[in-house]
């Protein structure tokens, strides 16, 4: 229930990222927002990481499930990485909103991936 719940809130997340990212608001600055959207994809993978820990120590997981999770976390903090590189650097810039939800939108579908094969693996 708790990975059901997790793949949900991802799947919001990377629905809502370029409406939170591109929609004017009245204090809020788009470094503001950026971080905001980042920073909820990132407790989704986190909350879902835990929940995989504690799978791999009750000793549930394969080695070839945990390596599957490994190459997901990677591929997702990779795409996050890349994501923060890009608001650092194009944020402030005319088309640099549109160029970190672009990034930003790679890092919540990778999320959204682990997500699933986290859920995939430790359905009973």
């Amino acid at each position: 229930m708790k990975q059901f719940i997790a793949t949900i809130l991802a799947v919001v997340v990377l629905m809502t990222v370029p409406a939170l990212v591109l929609i004017p608001t009245g204090c809020g600055t788009p470094t503001a927002k950026v971080t905001q959207v980042a920073g909820s994809v990132s407790f989704t993978v986190d909350a879902a990481m835990k929940s995989w820990g504690s799978w791999v120590r009750q000793g549930k997981a394969t080695e070839e499930q945990r390596i599957k999770v490994r190459d997901a976390y990677q591929k997702y903090d990779a795409a996050m990485l890349t994501a923060e590189k890009v608001a650092k650097t194009t944020i402030t810039q005319p088309d640099g909103q549109a160029a970190y939800v672009t990034a930003l939108n790679v890092a919540s579908q990778s999320s959204v991936e682990l997500i699933a094969l986290i859920e995939a693996f430790t359905k009973k």
